[in-house]
């Protein structure tokens, strides 16, 4: 008989939010779907949590060890950090976090009749045709992609300054979302043994 996977739900929300990681760092060059990205990844993280209780709520070895938990996630920093993003990206806008882009060399020799090349305030290198009309096309130029590294840091909310008292000041958005993804995947793995201990 085929045992049934402990946590199967929790598992699935892991893997949502290690897809919306891997599209952040595939769109890194993209702004706009980065942010849809990070947004996605957010609230797909935040769920993990939120899952893993609903799967647990009837076991009391499982309430026990995540009422310490909680705890322990309200007295830091960075995880109140992703419930105030969490907060931002529901009830008030699409996270829209500042950027820092260091561009090495781009050279057109020609650029095509009718259009313009620009680097937006973002970062992002485009080609425009009709720009300021309600007709403006945008066409993303990947071919300087290898040219351009973007940056994204937390503005609103501020971004956290420790992690259990480690500093994380001068992280950017990625290398914070990184950081919570594995501090989830490490509750998880906490919680599958908690489960497996209460039913032998």
């Amino acid at each position: 008989m085929l045992k049934v996977m402990v946590l199967d739900q929790t598992q699935e929300k892991l893997k949502e939010a290690r897809y919306f990681i891997k599209k952040m760092v595939q769109t890194q060059k993209r702004p706009d779907e980065f942010r849809y990205n990070l947004d996605a990844f957010i609230n797909s993280a935040r769920s993990i949590t939120w899952v893993l209780q609903k799967q647990n709520a009837k076991n009391p070895k499982f309430i026990g060890w995540y009422e310490k938990k909680r705890q322990e996630m309200q007295g830091d920093e960075l995880l109140r950090f992703m419930v105030k993003a969490r907060n931002v990206s529901v009830k008030e806008e699409v996270l829209n976090p500042d950027s820092l882009t260091h561009i090495r060399h781009i050279y057109i020799e020609q650029v095509p009749k009718g259009w313009s090349f620009v680097i937006t305030r973002r970062g992002e290198p485009v080609w425009v045709k009709y720009p300021n009309t309600q007709n403006e096309i945008r066409i993303h130029a990947n071919e300087y992609d290898e040219e351009v590294t973007i940056y994204y840091f937390f503005d609103k909310p501020k971004s956290p300054k420790t992690f259990f008292n480690t500093n994380i000041e001068r992280f950017d958005v990625i290398r914070l979302c990184k950081l919570y993804l594995g501090y989830l995947e490490d509750i998880v793995k906490e919680a599958h043994t908690i489960i497996e201990s209460a039913s032998n």
